[in-house]
């Protein structure tokens, strides 16, 4: 009796076993009404072309995506132009004074005829050897003529100015002297001043964007000139002063004090 009982559990496990077999593989079961992956029809996706309210619809999204990223474009572009400005005005303060440390504490012309430095023509040729890049002495958008001028092309100046090599040298940056006592940056022949001697050096002016000139005298008379020929943006222009500063200020912001540099 026992024997029997044991028989039947042992056929009963062996049949469970066959089932859990056929179950977990399938394709060893001819009868198995499963497909295999290999026997299974590949998977086709049926193409179609896009609707014309889909294509209305992309191209409402581009031009609103344009109309929100050029204005942000040219906001970033106006941005960088002002940033280089500043960097290189900034950067053109250091060679002024390493010249008037090679010179007696003065100052250079605005522009000279130097015959012991073998130097002739307007201030950035008395600065070259302090310069190490010239690009800073070209405004970011005067590269294609904007303002880029020379002492050829200045008003008032007789000839080109060149480097050592006799390469003609271009700037867009004017300096705040002239012909006339009272501002720190005396033409032929005017005695130069010493660095000593600028009693306000936060509040004048060495270096403005306006193109066109190579110095500019400022009077009373010829301050509302001046300001006319100043390049402003956004309501303000860009300037250097004796301090190593940089500031934009307004037209309202500029005086007959801005250019003096004594009172």
């Amino acid at each position: 009796m026992g024997a029997k009982a044991a028989s039947r559990k042992n056929s009963e496990f062996r049949v469970l076993v066959l089932i859990i077999h056929k179950v977990a593989h399938p394709a060893s079961n001819p009868r198995s009404p499963m497909k295999t992956p290999s026997s299974t029809a590949p998977f086709r996706f049926k193409s179609r072309g896009f609707t014309l309210i889909e294509l209305l619809t992309v191209i409402a999204i581009i031009g609103i995506l344009a109309a929100i990223l050029i204005p942000v474009v040219g906001k970033v572009r106006k941005t960088a132009k002002i940033a280089k400005n500043i960097s290189n005005l900034r950067a053109l303060s250091g060679p002024f004074f390493l010249y008037a440390q090679d010179n007696h504490n003065l100052l250079p012309r605005a522009r000279d005829n130097d015959t012991v430095r073998k130097k002739s023509g307007a201030w950035p040729a008395h600065l070259i050897d302090y310069i190490q890049d010239l690009n800073i002495l070209i405004r970011p958008g005067a590269e294609d003529g904007d303002g880029l001028i020379n002492e050829a092309n200045s008003v008032g100046s007789p000839g080109p100015t060149t480097d050592a090599s006799g390469k003609p040298i271009t700037w867009s940056y004017v300096i705040n002297g002239g012909g006339n006592p009272g501002f720190p940056f005396p033409s032929n022949g005017g005695d130069r001043v010493s660095v000593s001697r600028i009693e306000r050096p936060s509040q004048t002016m060495m270096l403005a964007d306006a193109p066109g000139y190579t110095w500019w005298f400022v009077g009373a008379n010829t301050l509302p000139l001046f300001i006319e020929k100043i390049r402003f943006e956004d309501g303000r222009t860009t300037m250097l002063f004796f301090d190593g500063h940089v500031a934009r200020p307004t037209e309202d912001d500029l005086t007959l004090d801005t250019f003096r540099y004594k009172l």
